[in-house]
């Protein structure tokens, strides 16, 4: 039986501060299953075996991306709740909705970049204020894990959080 996620109390940004109940957003589905991660994403597969993954960010983090909005409330329900009222929200799952931007909406991305070694790289990306990523990858890395392509780039993201810079604590 194919279950629903319905998305609602969406605010265009992760600072906004809603004065009322936000956008209603879409119903996905159908859906296969809808699984959630330590509170981090949640896993979805359509019927057709396409999965993806939605984040969930936010200060928090309580805001579910999708598709530009940021979703304060989410809810799964089955086809039996689908009354006409809701029906017109129902659309398929698409992966390319669910990728958090390249920017924060709450400023842009603060990048740096150093060379702690002639073969590695690492980028440091503030993508909001509790969250940082780095992306390291180096030619024999990549060349490892890509099993000898060349021309294939591997990336290598770990999320950190209540990380501490120069004395001052991020989380």
């Amino acid at each position: 039986m194919p279950v629903y996620l319905e998305l609602f109390h969406g605010r265009q940004s992760v600072a906004e501060e809603l004065q009322d109940w936000g956008s209603q957003g879409p119903i996905l589905g159908p859906l296969a299953y809808v699984h959630t991660t330590y509170s981090t994403d949640i896993k979805v597969e359509t019927l057709d075996g396409i999965d993806g993954v939605l984040q969930v960010v936010g200060e928090l983090p309580d805001l579910l991306y999708y598709d530009g909005t940021y979703y304060g409330d989410w809810s799964v329900i089955g086809q039996e709740a689908l009354g006409n009222d809701l029906l017109p929200r129902v659309q398929p799952f698409e992966k390319a909705k669910a990728q958090l931007p390249a920017t924060s909406t709450t400023g842009p991305v603060s990048t740096e970049s150093v060379a702690p070694t002639d073969t590695h790289t690492i980028d440091i990306r503030v993508i909001e204020s509790w969250r940082i990523v780095i992306v390291a990858a180096s030619p024999e890395e990549a060349l490892a894990e890509a099993n000898g392509m060349s021309a294939s780039t591997v990336r290598k993201q770990a999320t950190l959080t209540n990380c501490k810079t120069d004395g001052a604590e991020l989380a």
